[in-house]
């Protein structure tokens, strides 16, 4: 019923690691031999894992959220390769060219428009494809990539701490394998939040 914490084999750094992608995670979990007890996945939403880091983040421990390979893979293409332009947690959005400008790609459902963010390029390419076959002629999304650090730091007005404005409408995606995960693996209970 604890965390899992392991270190990164350079020193006495304590890691405590949160996976995106829970194949990885498991993978991760096969190499971890303890007879003492079995270590178990559980899921938990982007809320909780900051409400988590926030209420631990005097404890001598480095919080790392893990992106997937698949995910790395899509940043180093797009930051064409150099290193030092690799985001460490990469998060995918697309912007769109209107006359001369560039503004973010935004999805309306309903009466709500929301500004897209994917942990998984294929993922918001897929979303783009969609939603432009009601505009087949229109200028295409190009897909960018960003550290999900910088999208959280600029979410927060630093004068009051609350969102800003601009922001409220960004809208992170889980990946699909994810969400698959959680449905093969949700508790049997009435309560699935």
């Amino acid at each position: 019923g604890i965390p899992l914490v392991g270190t990164n084999g350079e020193g006495d750094a304590k890691i405590l690691p949160f996976f995106l992608n829970p194949q990885e995670a498991e993978a991760t979990l096969k190499t971890i031999k303890n007879e003492e007890f079995a270590p178990q996945l559980l899921a938990r939403s982007l809320q909780d894992v900051y409400n988590f880091v926030q209420t631990n983040k005097d404890k001598d421990v480095i919080f790392q959220i893990v992106p997937s390979e698949t995910s790395l893979q899509a940043a180093t293409e797009l930051s064409g390769g150099n290193p030092d332009q690799l985001p460490n947690v990469p998060v995918f959005f697309a912007v769109e060219q209107q006359d001369k400008n560039e503004s973010l790609f935004t999805v309306s459902q309903g009466e709500r428009a929301f500004v897209p963010f994917f942990f998984e390029k294929n993922e918001l390419e897929n979303l783009i494809t969609e939603v432009s076959k009601n505009e087949p002629n229109g200028p295409k999304p190009e897909v960018k990539v960003i550290s999900f650090f910088q999208v959280l730091n600029s979410m927060v007005d630093t004068k009051d701490q609350k969102a800003s404005d601009e922001v409220e409408r960004f809208t992170f995606f889980p990946g699909k394998i994810a969400l698959e995960w959680l449905q093969k693996n949700a508790p049997a209970s009435a309560d699935n939040s």
